[in-house]
């Protein structure tokens, strides 16, 4: 979240009221106010009070349009070119979220394709966190580019369902995954790492896909020449 998304900021717990901490949020939030509506030696309270009274269901001035969400603190995604992480549910994604996407079949005749799943914002898989593993088994015959529809959700509880369906009208098969919690630490740390690594990320997924590619190139290249052979040596019988 860049600084100037936010609207104001509110100081929480009494030493923030030391001017040198009010003078560093200036500092980092310029232009912005720092709110004072709400004394930061009982804001951990209010926001408690207001929490449980939306959990409560009840409703008055005393809650005033406020509204408290559910987020996705990391975003949610598939391995793509053997190492590519390709995001399906965005980060601060409000939940309860179901997303789909479409994938296909890399190659001919392929008869099952994994889908596997991780957490985290850098480009590469091997650098976020794995959640775990769904394969599409039982494919059926095909060229290479068979359409697989593929559904992310997470509900209230953190269960993550992973669901996906041969294109046009195949049936839904998947498993459920559990998200483990964590810390505003390890979320903050992994958040500053993306930014960090951003560029050099993007330079080993050039070279995945490109790798990938040639793969592809390969393979094709390869059952053109058995085919060739195949046929010549039909021929020459």
């Amino acid at each position: 979240m860049d600084p100037s998304e936010i609207d104001d900021v509110v100081l929480v717990g009494g030493s923030t009221k030391m001017n040198c901490i009010i003078n560093m949020l200036r500092r980092v939030f310029p232009g912005k106010t720092i709110s004072r509506a709400i004394n930061p030696d009982e804001a951990v309270a209010v926001g408690a009070a207001h929490m449980a009274a939306i959990i409560n269901n009840d409703s008055g001035a005393f809650l005033d349009g406020l509204r408290v969400d559910n987020v996705t603190p990391l975003s949610i995604g598939v391995e793509v070119f053997r190492g590519v992480f390709h995001v399906v549910i965005p980060k601060n994604s409000v939940v309860p979220v179901r997303v789909g996407k479409l994938y296909k079949t890399g190659y001919d005749n392929q008869s099952e394709v994994p889908f596997t799943v991780y957490q985290g914002e850098r480009a590469l898989v091997k650098k976020n966190k794995l959640i775990g593993t769904f394969l599409l088994k039982d494919l059926p015959a095909s060229p290479a580019g068979l359409g697989l529809m593929t559904m992310l959700a997470i509900d209230e509880d953190g269960i993550l369902a992973v669901e996906a369906r041969v294109l046009p009208d195949g049936q839904y098969r998947g498993c459920k995954l559990q998200l483990t919690d964590q810390s505003n630490t390890e979320i903050l740390s992994k958040l500053e790492d993306a930014a960090r690594y951003r560029e050099e990320d993007q330079k080993e997924v050039e070279r995945l896909k490109a790798r990938y590619e040639l793969e592809q190139h390969l393979a094709i290249a390869k059952e053109k020449v058995s085919a060739n052979i195949i046929s010549l040596t039909c021929v020459s019988v």
